[in-house]
């Protein structure tokens, strides 16, 4: 019992009704406050009235009553008590009773000797005072009245103080959510990385859920959609969720997700505590409680958000859904702009490759070299710990660092001997070419330079500006290297593939006078053999290529 009054008054703001009982204390009349269930939730008075033997009466009688709404007075052998109903939010949820036995009307020795002196009926004027008294039967239910009205008062003012702190709070979560909102849209970029984004996202939802774990379930692409079972996960928080757990909340989600896809009306996958459960699925420890909303777009599920264990408070509510659900549709259009962009970039990217391989394949020992620059300068720019977007930008200046060759003749370009000094002077334009194609593209202005500078050497010999040392663009001296390695690597019509032993002292002795030394070093260090291999695959398709265009050639 003593637990079970433990829990009602955790759930129950009685502070009116103890506030009525010291009232009632300084005026030297007992009470008790009992729940419907007959649990006492206050201490017993100090005086003799005999609660115990009462109780039994009273929560066999007067709740009866109580829920019926009425408010009334019980005799109980020659004891008054007073028991009156407790509401909250129009439900009894509780009854205040109170002995008002020590305000009943006591005749005094004083009174008879006046009476006796006055020869007047000394009981008949005890029965005249005790009927005015405030225990007389006409002012007792006033009393009873009169507290219930306090009471209610009581409550009132209780409930509209909870009313205020819960506007308060509504209001309070409307401004986090709208400033996450902010937040995120403000942070959202197309080139970023979801795996990038998705960690600071996380911690900034988790803080303002109150959560002690947030994750983020998304698919990378529809082709990971449709092979694997699991897609990729963020997670971040307090408590520590191992394989199993996460793959429990994505099969629940997964399993429970409804979307509309005519207006991508999104409902909460579910919302399970230890007090309440959507469903009968049994969460495995430490996970208490529970909200996961799927992140949707055009009717297909691209992931989830979930929250893991409120803090402070025993469950997620429908305001900590709806600001997951706000999220969520921007989540949802962020993965689907990042999906599109990639999109875009395979497509430019690969007609970027098809423009290059063309040029490329009118020499079958060149057949492939642009794509193989490109490798080896991203390569070379990873290991430097460059950021993703000059990594990209390099790659893509490898890619199109001689398109301007598509200016040169192909009888310069296919000599099988020596070049003379004419010839020389007309292939040493390619770079200005290359940059004159590319400079009507804005966004191709940082890859222009691969085209424009490839040719600079370190000691300020190369051309077409002579540039030296660090005056040269970073993608230039970069390109310049991986230009170079390729072109070793590879066959010509003038000498075989170099042995990978000999390419490494070349580099070495041209450290500081064809290349920037600082980068020579950083290429050195990388496991070469390993890039071979790599491109190893680049040079088998470039030759089916140029193959194909030798024959296509001799039928011409």
């Amino acid at each position: 019992m003593a637990n079970s009054s433990a829990t009602i008054k955790d759930r129950l703001d009685l502070s009116g009704c103890f506030e009525l009982q010291e009232l009632f204390g300084s005026m030297q009349l007992a009470s008790a406050l009992y729940s419907v269930q007959g649990h006492c939730l206050s201490e017993f008075s100090t005086n003799d009235f005999r609660w115990p033997d009462y109780i039994k009466e009273i929560t066999e009688f007067h709740f009866d009553l109580a829920e019926q709404g009425f408010i009334f007075r019980l005799q109980l052998a020659d004891d008054h008590c007073i028991v009156v109903p407790v509401y909250n939010r129009n439900n009894v949820v509780a009854c205040l009773v109170f002995d008002i036995d020590p305000l009943k009307y006591q005749p005094s020795e004083e009174l008879h000797r006046i009476c006796d002196k006055l020869q007047i009926d000394s009981q008949y004027i005890s029965n005249i005072v005790a009927n005015q008294s405030i225990s007389a039967a006409k002012t007792l239910p006033l009393l009873a009245v009169l507290t219930d009205k306090i009471i209610q008062q009581k409550y009132y003012a209780i409930e509209q103080q909870q009313a205020v702190e819960q506007l308060s709070y509504s209001l309070a979560q409307s401004y986090e959510e709208l400033s996450l909102l902010h937040n995120i849209t403000e942070k959202m970029r197309l080139t970023q990385k979801p795996q990038d984004f998705f960690p600071e996202l996380g911690r900034e939802i988790r803080e303002v859920l109150n959560a002690e774990a947030l994750i983020i379930f998304w698919w990378q692409s529809e082709n990971q959609q449709q092979q694997q079972y699991m897609p990729m996960v963020t997670y971040t928080g307090q408590i520590e969720l191992q394989l199993q757990h996460l793959e429990a909340i994505w099969s629940q989600t997964e399993a429970l997700s409804t979307v509309d896809s005519s207006d991508d009306l999104v409902q909460v996958a579910f919302m399970d505590s230890e007090l309440s459960s959507t469903n009968d699925f049994t969460w495995p420890d430490p996970i208490r409680n529970i909200v996961s909303v799927p992140i949707c777009r055009d009717g297909r599920v691209l992931g989830a958000l979930v929250a893991v264990n409120k803090i402070e408070r025993d469950d997620f509510n429908s305001i900590d859904s709806k600001l997951l659900v706000s999220v969520g549709s921007e989540i949802a259009v962020f993965l689907e702009n990042v999906r599109l962009y990639a999109d875009m970039q395979d497509l430019m990217i690969g007609t970027l490759k098809a423009l290059t391989s063309s040029i490329d394949a009118k020499d079958r020992y060149t057949c492939g070299h642009s794509e193989r620059v490109a490798i080896i300068a991203r390569h070379l720019a990873k290991k430097i710990n460059l950021d993703d977007d000059t990594i990209s930008n390099i790659y893509l200046g490898g890619l199109l660092h001689d398109v301007g060759k598509i200016g040169v003749s192909e009888a310069v370009l296919l000599k099988p001997g020596k070049l003379n000094d004419e010839e020389f002077l007309e292939i040493k334009k390619h770079p200005e070419i290359g940059t004159k194609i590319l400079s009507g593209i804005k966004q191709m202005e940082h890859v222009s330079q691969a085209a424009s500078f490839h040719h600079e050497r370190y000691d300020g010999k190369g051309y077409p500006q002579g540039l030296s040392g660090k005056d040269i663009p970073l993608v230039g001296r970069i390109v310049m290297i991986a230009d170079s390695f390729d072109a070793m690597t590879s066959d010509r019509v003038y000498r075989k593939a170099m042995p990978l032993s000999v390419i490494k002292a070349d580099i070495r002795r041209f450290s500081g006078t064809q290349f920037d030394p600082e980068l020579a070093e950083v290429f050195l260090s990388c496991d070469l053999q390993a890039l071979l291999d790599e491109l190893e695959a680049v040079k088998e398709d470039s030759s089916s290529l140029a193959m194909h265009r030798v024959y296509q050639h001799k039928l011409d």
